[in-house]
């Protein structure tokens, strides 16, 4: 089940936040501004994004917890897509591996933070399905895998490389939910397994 590692109050800071950000007038693919904005109003905490160009073109991007929010720091080399699934990562650390309430600076929570120089490979991958929820919703997107068939090849639309059927369908998806198409291959395996994705190139 999707987000089964994660304890009930997180769950329930995610699904508020989602509940604002629609009450507010967000929709798909979502806009990141007014998520930063229903967060803030969620949490009463302030939170600000920057660009910055990271040395290592790997660091997608950091979370620096400053007096009462955070700053969300992404990478300036990084594409549209790569950046807004950066936010979302970052916005699951803030749910899930910081305390905010009982600090002016907040703070790791116990546990949830690494012993070494290394991140810590669990929370990473947490804070990365926590950024699927929310930038590509999971009833979403089983709604488009359901209906595949329908969609028309429009080999037109995409390079020579990225014509082939799975890629057009797989770039379909991941243009329309706004996340790297990379993470969305992922997703797919993590929550239906390598099956769906033969279905997807059989068509």
């Amino acid at each position: 089940m999707f987000l089964k590692n994660i304890d009930a109050e997180t769950r329930q800071q995610i699904d508020n936040l989602l509940a604002l950000y629609y009450k507010n007038g967000g929709g798909l693919p979502v806009d990141v501004e007014l998520l930063i904005t229903s967060l803030c109003e969620a949490i009463d905490v302030q939170v600000e994004v920057c660009e910055r160009l990271f040395c290592l073109r790997k660091n997608r991007g950091f979370l620096m917890p400053i007096e009462n929010g955070f700053v969300i720091e992404i990478n300036h080399l990084d594409t549209s897509a790569e950046k807004r699934f950066t936010i979302g990562h970052e916005i699951g650390h803030i749910f899930y591996s910081f305390d905010y309430d009982l600090y002016e600076i907040p703070q790791q929570k116990p546990g949830r933070q690494s012993t070494s120089c290394f991140p810590n490979k669990m929370v990473e991958q947490i804070c990365d399905e926590i950024a699927y929820f929310i930038l590509c919703p999971l009833d979403l997107l089983t709604d488009f895998l359901e209906h595949f068939n329908k969609i028309l090849y429009q080999p037109d639309l995409f390079t020579e490389k990225q014509q082939t059927l799975f890629l057009f369908r797989m770039n379909f998806i991941a243009k329309k939910f706004g996340i790297p198409l990379l993470q969305l291959y992922r997703y797919i395996i993590s929550q239906f397994g390598k099956e769906k994705l033969v279905c997807l190139i059989k068509g």
